[in-house]
């Protein structure tokens, strides 16, 4: 578990290595959520702690939950907020359906405070409710899923869109 986390940590350290083309720095913010999101599983289940993310257009936030049963930000180092670096449209769908991560209208009616996570990383490994987060880069028209795996805690898809399918 803990050679989990250290690989991990080295992967996400590796991709801040690489260029700053808009296709790369997608795919890089893509293997940077894949990576954090395997991590915030880890640190969970050897925590035994509870974390949550939450997603909208420009990034997301990560969560914990903490002894009054109430969701905070994370105090986890490498699990906290994050704004893409490239742009990037988000499309998450939780149970097949497609959730709005606009936030803008929301966050105006909301107090912050009050916003949950959509997504959450249990301490017995479960990652719940079942989703498909899809990062798309607009100018190659290229996706990268990120969902449940079958074999895995987390599979992760790219895929280039063609325009003549």
């Amino acid at each position: 578990m803990v050679l989990s986390i250290i690989a991990i940590i080295s992967g996400i350290a590796v991709l801040s290595l690489r260029g700053n083309e808009p296709d790369t720095l997608a795919e890089q913010e893509a293997q940077r959520l894949y990576q954090l999101m395997q991590l915030a599983s880890d640190t969970a289940a050897i925590k035994n702690r509870q974390y949550g993310i939450r997603f909208n257009q420009g990034g997301y936030q990560f969560y914990q939950l903490d002894q009054k049963q109430i969701w905070q930000n994370s105090r986890q180092k490498y699990l906290k907020s994050h704004k893409y670096k490239t742009e990037l449209e988000t499309r998450l769908r939780i149970n097949g359906i497609l959730v709005d991560t606009d936030e803008s209208e929301l966050n105006k009616a909301m107090d912050k405070k009050k916003l949950k996570p959509q997504i959450m990383l249990l301490s017995d490994g479960e990652i719940i409710p079942d989703f498909e987060l899809t990062l798309i880069n607009p100018a190659t028209d290229t996706e990268f899923t990120i969902k449940p795996g079958d074999m895995t805690l987390l599979d992760f898809h790219k895929e280039t869109l063609d325009e003549n399918n």
